[in-house]
């Protein structure tokens, strides 16, 4: 079959999470328009069962070459491309396609000013980049919440997974992520470990979800007393044991998008990558804390080592600030039988 519109985001997860506005409102505008997602063979299962998709691309490099990508793209001669990627990758991809073709403003000028130290530094935040996604399809207006689809095994499973913690997973659970790629954007460990106190004193199970291999985390799994599960290494798995749990704890990273997608109440801990940069989680159901420091945002993306004697914006983000967050969101310990 050929025609309709490629919709093309690569990575990482996060980012992959976040299109998910332009597929909605695709199918709410356009339905009788075939929709094609092309994205990395890794992100792909979170996808499989999504409804809003006519088909799934999942591109995997080391069993196929740019080259022969570009080429199963042209022949499928679509109408029209959403590169919301807009990188180099993405552009050969598309390179030579006849249909209409829309890539993503990376806004890179205005994002180093924001990043950049005083006193250059220009405070002007950038838009939520699914507000920026649905604009570069053409679908400015529409709601910019991300929603992932995922299917009744996957929910199954996760429920699963939440009954085969001890006692069978009772009470209000909360996730903690400790886990970031980069050093310089995870919460302090003394934070969590207070976070975690503070959550058992006021009734709720506190369980650290560590991050999943190649995305190390703060040594919290070492801690006496903390109920710590195995890594969940397949998207697809932690989207399930997600949204089975009541309230989710998250340094900025793809996991906390993750979370906040699967509708789950989310709060992210945010402090080199500050929400003006545009990629604080989106929805009612979630919070986004930071403490807005002259200095921050001072990574794109969190690579580089905080340039003050001390990291101000993640030590100085208390544990108080969480748990309001997570009351506000209405997250509170409930009774054995109101657990589905």
């Amino acid at each position: 079959m050929t025609g309709g519109i490629l919709v093309v985001r690569f990575s990482s997860l996060g980012d992959v999470v976040l299109i998910t506005p332009v597929l909605e409102a695709l199918k709410r505008r356009v339905p009788e328009r075939r929709v094609v997602l092309l994205t990395r063979s890794d992100y792909a299962p979170i996808f499989a069962a999504d409804g809003r998709l006519d088909a799934l691309w999942a591109w995997d490099e080391a069993e196929e070459s740019l080259a022969t990508l570009a080429r199963r793209v042209r022949a499928a001669r679509f109408d029209r491309i959403v590169d919301l990627h807009g990188s180099l990758r993405s552009r050969l991809v598309t390179l030579g396609v006849s249909g209409l073709t829309t890539r993503m403003d990376k806004q890179s000028l205005k994002r180093w000013a924001l990043v950049a130290r005083p006193p250059l530094k220009r405070r002007r935040a950038l838009r939520p980049v699914t507000i920026r996604y649905l604009e570069t399809a053409g679908l400015a207006g529409e709601d910019p919440t991300p929603r992932l689809e995922l299917g009744g095994e996957t929910l199954a499973a996760g429920r699963a997974w939440r009954q085969g913690l001890a006692g069978g997973g009772e009470g209000t659970v909360v996730a903690l992520l400790p886990g970031a790629r980069h050093p310089a954007k995870r919460w302090p460990l003394d934070r969590w470990i207070e976070l975690a106190e503070r959550l058992r004193e006021d009734g709720i199970r506190p369980l650290v979800l560590p991050p999943p291999e190649g995305l190390p985390g703060p040594p919290v799994l070492d801690r006496p007393g903390f109920e710590t599960v195995p890594p969940l290494i397949d998207p697809l798995d932690l989207a399930g044991a997600l949204a089975a749990v009541d309230g989710v704890v998250a340094n900025d990273s793809g996991p906390m998008h993750l979370a906040a997608a699967v509708g789950t109440p989310t709060v992210g801990l945010f402090g080199p990558t500050s929400p003006e940069l545009g990629f604080a989680p989106v929805g009612p159901h979630t919070r986004a804390l930071h403490l807005g420091l002259f200095c921050s945002p001072c990574s794109r993306h969190g690579r580089h080592p905080c340039w003050r004697s001390r990291r101000v914006c993640l030590e100085d983000l208390l544990p108080q600030a969480v748990l309001g967050a997570l009351g506000d969101l209405g997250v509170k310990p409930r009774p054995v039988s109101e657990i589905p």
